[in-house]
């Protein structure tokens, strides 16, 4: 089974940064659950790719807008009627919780 990732054009630069965050992401929850010590360097390798990526100030831009735009649409759901309420709450959560982890390290470097 081969671990790269092979992105198609005509994908633009933003949309193939979204691809890698999201797998790296997947990188570092797959890894976290590893116990062997071997096995730990995938994990850190993800982790700061990941990190390197979230640095770039056009990236954190980019991101916070579209995540807030994600947000404010979902919010928007909540008031039709006979729709998933519990669905788009964790769907909510899960867009705040992305927020809180990409921007986590940023508050931690500062002090």
């Amino acid at each position: 089974m081969s671990t790269d990732t092979l992105y198609e054009h005509p994908l633009n630069e933003q949309v193939r940064v979204y691809l890698r965050l999201e797998y790296l992401l997947d990188q570092v929850k797959l890894a976290a659950d590893i116990t062997a010590s071997s096995q730990w360097a995938p994990f850190f390798k993800s982790l700061f790719d990941l990190m390197e990526i979230l640095e770039q100030v056009q990236v954190k831009g980019d991101l916070v807008k579209d995540l807030e735009k994600q947000r404010a649409k979902l919010e928007a759901w909540l008031d039709v009627p006979h729709v998933d309420v519990e669905q788009l709450k964790v769907l909510l959560g899960e867009s705040v919780s992305f927020s809180n982890l990409c921007f986590r390290h940023r508050d931690l470097a500062k002090n």
